[in-house]
């Protein structure tokens, strides 16, 4: 039982992990557009 919970909240950490990571990654990319509008633009 305790093993299976390491496990688990390990799994859940990695998850965690890649969904900052896609979330900073889609932060980046709307930011950089942005500034492409902004240019194009400004």
């Amino acid at each position: 039982m305790q093993a299976d919970l390491r496990v688990s909240s390990k799994r859940n950490l990695l998850f965690n992990r890649y969904l900052y990571l896609y979330y900073d990654t889609f932060n980046f990319s709307l930011l950089l557009s942005y500034f492409k509008f902004g240019l194009s633009f400004g």
